[in-house]
């Protein structure tokens, strides 16, 4: 029996020297504004960040009504980074009285 959490045997994030295959990614984002999204994706394309927005066809199933929120995704390695680089974005967002 595998000792791991549930949550991590349903999904796992290996240590990468056992599975070099495998690259585990994190959320940076989510927004069902595609303008918010364009630029955060511009701000990591600035910044040389390689970034993958999951759940950007769910569209076609939700009517394009804005209801499902797409993740903007980066490997765990460039978190940090990447937060620095959106970091334009949030403090905009901030003093609109937005928020994240």
């Amino acid at each position: 029996m595998d000792s791991l959490s549930p949550c991590r045997q349903m999904n796992p994030c290996p240590n990468p020297a056992d599975r070099p295959s495998i690259t585990c990614m994190k959320t940076v984002l989510k927004t069902t504004d595609p303008v918010r999204l364009s630029y955060a994706r511009s701000l990591l394309d600035e910044a040389g960040i390689d970034h993958l927005v999951a759940d950007e066809h769910i569209s076609a199933i939700e009517g394009s009504i804005g209801i499902f929120p797409r993740r903007l995704m980066v490997i765990d390695e460039e978190e940090a980074r990447a937060l620095a680089a959106l970091k334009p974005l949030f403090d905009a967002e901030a003093q609109a009285g937005r928020g994240n």
